[in-house]
């Protein structure tokens, strides 16, 4: 089936509101071939966009995700650590104007808290994901991390050098150098930091890795539709994927 953009002929509630970002993006659970999508005003205006370029480019895939290179990536590794949690909240930094040029982009920033609403069918494959978006302020981000630091990017908040609090994350005049990936790769100090970063993945991941290694070698290959591994594939390609870095 060819996707579609289906934008609802009945305006909702949240469709209406100017204090919280909302986003909807659903798909058939089982050919992947059909897709919907939608936005509010507010979600759109985050990233400088009108309405209805917001939902053409989230449908086509060509939102420009609002993070850096790292917290991009380290956006896709929560994203398929928790791809079984119906609902996850995570207090993040969102660049305030991601379709700028490259030498400008992410230098403007919001602290945003994220909810994300995932919905499955009777056979546990995902088939809707709803997320809303509200920005807060550096004194509600800083009480969240320190009640509750695994919902502050969990995974680039390990990292070595990573800014601490809310403040950093909005007015470090060094934070997008120090989130590019061709920038870290010049220094020895960017290549711990990725190294730091294989070593998450290798370690949150290895079960996964194992799995897919004896699954190549099986000779009783199970359906694509009951593969788990079509969960991650689901998840990271109608979730992750409508933003690109």
């Amino acid at each position: 089936q060819p996707m579609e953009l289906v934008v609802a002929s009945t305006p909702t509630p949240w469709q209406g509101s100017s204090s919280i970002g909302y986003l909807t993006i659903s798909w058939d659970s089982v050919s992947q071939g059909k897709m919907t999508a939608d936005c509010n005003q507010l979600f759109a205006s985050m990233f400088g966009m009108t309405l209805e370029e917001g939902r053409s480019r989230i449908f086509n895939h060509e939102a420009n995700h609002p993070s850096t290179d790292l917290r991009f990536l380290c956006s896709i590794l929560d994203d398929l650590r928790n791809f079984d949690k119906g609902s996850t909240t995570r207090y993040v930094r969102w660049s305030m104007n991601p379709l700028d040029d490259l030498s400008l982009r992410h230098r403007k920033a919001s602290l945003v808290r994220v909810t994300t609403n995932k919905f499955f069918d009777q056979f546990g494959r995902p088939y809707k994901v709803a997320v809303s978006a509200c920005p807060v302020t550096v004194e509600e981000y800083d009480r969240a991390k320190a009640a509750m630091p695994e919902v502050c990017e969990p995974s680039i908040s390990s990292l070595p050098d990573s800014p601490v609090s809310g403040q950093d994350l909005l007015h470090d005049s060094q934070t997008v150098e120090k989130e590019t990936i061709s920038t870290l790769m010049q220094t020895q100090e960017g290549l711990n930091q990725l190294s730091s970063l294989a070593d998450i993945i290798l370690q949150d991941f290895q079960p996964l890795f194992e799995l897919e290694a004896q699954t190549k070698h099986s000779s009783h290959s199970v359906a694509t539709s009951q593969d788990p591994h079509s969960e991650y594939e689901s998840i990271s390609q109608s979730m992750i994927h409508p933003f690109q870095p």
